[in-house]
């Protein structure tokens, strides 16, 4: 219960209603008393004041109790409101950071859902409870003190044990609800990270394996779910059992000495009616303190400032397509000098042996032609994202084998989309693709993609270190091969500065994410390759190095807004809306 009510620190603007609902909820248990001990005196002496009294107390405990469901309904939605409006804040503020701005925007999706969703229940009914947990057995021990000493006594005992098992048990399940939570947050962001780099793994063939990804996070997340269903089925049947005994020890007592006259019979009403509602409120309590446990972590993480639940990246077991092709398992602080990408990055066979895992279902037996040292041709394509609207209509490209062909244009010319076609990421309304003359069929399997490097323009990087993402591309690339790629893209200085090298985890700026995403394209063996924005974010003396590093012998596309780039390629070809000009 402190814990909620210290939602007053980070949750400031609710501190009003909840201070009211702690009020009405004191009165309520204060009128449940009266119109107790005013039933036991009606029930043995039937007068019209006695009737009338209990009448007027049974109506302000309904009444009190109305007021303290709307109290708690308004408290609840206040405080959900300003718990999302601080998180979200927190969300902006990660964004400004350098690294991954998205990195744990599926845990804060988490908690923004069943989190704050947790909280307001917590609010709503756990308070409340919580509250008269407290107050009213602190009541009903001192009217039963003033009415009958020696049952005081017993009560106090069990009214002590209870809340002691009660803390012990808060306790373990707080672990595992936050152990749950963190799943949960866990589950999100890996479904995040899927949905956000989708486009490029579908070209990098391991789409297929996110199925088990999402698989092993979502079996996590049931095991602790089951956990915490344990604990909180365990700890219900214990409280029940010991507010039973409690409520026995006290009864029976009671019982034989009203058969033998020692006792007043109005003073062994009151204890009877009394003793049950303080133990049925300690177990309401109870029961409301696995109902909290969600609300409160989302309470911890604004209190620090920031929502960190389920940020850390899926363990490597977990990581996509980490093992395919049986990649070198990583070595922690290794951090081998760059060497020359060589004539393995990008020899054929390696390519086969790269996409064997990722050749899927829908493609047709015969395999699209390998791009590499053929001409390749787009002709009268006409394509856009939305149906009736294309951004391509009626346009040629011709990719001449071993060169370097620039798009060149504003933004929104549809240099992205040439690029998408090429990938079989969209597919064109109309037109066709030739290979050395020869039509190409289905570009969206995984097939074709085995030929095709793919450096987008905004690169989501899967993994929890640098050679997890990057061997994405080939997943048997061997160290050397990484240095290799990374010193292409201009990026081995800053891992190798980085605690961990390859290893290090991927807490890098934009720009140094973005040519990261370079590095991949160019380990991977292929044919062709096609690069938006390759040198986006990236300084004028970067810019010069990658695109002077280009592998020999690969047919490269490249879109960029930007002169410079475009005047390092061996052909231009400028874009305008729905138009073309080379």
């Amino acid at each position: 219960m402190r814990a909620l009510l210290s939602a007053a620190g980070p949750l400031p603007g609710s501190r009003g209603r909840l201070r009211l609902l702690v009020a009405v909820t004191v009165l309520t248990a204060v009128a449940s008393v009266a119109a107790a001990e005013a039933l036991a005196r009606a029930v043995l002496e039937p007068t019209p004041a006695a009737l009338v009294v209990l009448a007027a107390l049974v109506a302000v405990r309904g009444l009190a109790g109305a007021t303290r469901d709307g109290v708690a309904g308004s408290a609840a939605a206040a405080v959900a409101t300003e718990a999302r409006a601080n998180l979200l804040r927190v969300q902006t503020r990660r964004a400004a950071r350098p690294g991954d701005p998205d990195r744990a925007a599926g845990s804060d999706a988490a908690l923004l859902g069943a989190g704050v969703d947790g909280l307001s229940d917590a609010v709503a009914v756990a308070l409340p409870r919580m509250v008269t947990g407290v107050v009213l057995p602190l009541l009903v021990l001192g009217r039963v003190a003033v009415a009958d000493p020696r049952s005081a006594l017993v009560v106090l005992v069990g009214l002590v044990l209870v809340p002691v098992f009660m803390a012990l048990v808060g306790r373990n399940t707080g672990e595992r609800t936050r152990e749950r939570l963190g799943e949960l947050g866990r589950l999100g962001g890996v479904f995040a990270d899927v949905l956000r780099a989708l486009p490029g793994l579908r070209v990098l063939g391991v789409a297929d394996d996110q199925a088990g990804v999402v698989r092993h996070w979502s079996h996590a997340y049931r095991r602790a779910t089951m956990r915490v269903l344990r604990t909180a089925f365990l700890s219900a049947l214990v409280l029940e059992l010991l507010a039973s005994l409690s409520i026995a020890v006290v009864a029976v007592p009671i019982g034989l000495r009203l058969l033998d006259g020692t006792m007043p019979l109005v003073a062994g009403v009151i204890v009877l009616l009394l003793v049950p509602e303080a133990f049925a409120a300690l177990r309401a309590a109870g029961a409301s303190a696995h109902e909290t446990a969600d609300g409160l972590a989302v309470l911890d993480r604004l209190e620090v400032g920031e929502s960190d639940v389920g940020g850390v990246r899926p363990d490597p077991v977990a990581v996509v397509g980490r093992n395919r092709g049986g990649g070198p398992a990583p070595v922690p602080g290794g951090t081998a000098p760059p060497g020359p990408i060589g004539a393995a990055s990008h020899d054929p066979a390696g390519a086969g042996a790269g996409a064997a895992a990722g050749v899927g279902a829908g493609v047709g037996a015969a395999s699209p032609p390998d791009p590499s040292g053929a001409v390749v041709e787009l002709v009268r394509i006409r394509a856009g994202w939305e149906p009736g609207r294309p951004v391509l209509d009626g346009f040629d490209l011709r990719l001449e084998p071993g060169t370097c062909t620039a798009l060149l244009g504003p933004s929104g010319c549809g240099k992205s989309t040439v690029l998408a076609v090429l990938a079989g990421l969209l597919e064109p309304e109309a037109g066709e693709i030739l290979i050395d003359g020869a039509p190409v069929g289905d570009l969206s399997g995984d097939r074709w993609r085995a030929h095709l490097g793919w450096a987008p323009q905004s690169p989501q990087l899967t993994g929890t270190t640098v050679a997890e993402a990057l061997r994405l591309a080939d997943p048997a690339a061997s160290d050397d091969r990484l240095w290799a790629a990374l010193a292409a893209a201009d990026v081995d200085h800053v891992v190798a500065a980085a605690p961990g090298g390859l290893y290090a985890p991927l807490l890098f700026s934009t720009g140094e994410r973005h040519r990261l995403g370079m590095a991949r394209a160019l380990l991977r063996p292929s044919g062709l390759l096609l690069c938006d924005e390759p040198t986006a974010h990236v300084d004028a003396g970067s810019e010069a190095r990658v695109l002077d590093r280009r592998p020999p012998g690969v047919t490269m596309l490249v879109a960029t807004h930007r002169a410079a780039v475009a005047a390092r390629a061996d052909r231009v070809v400028h874009l305008t809306s729905l138009a073309v000009a080379s």
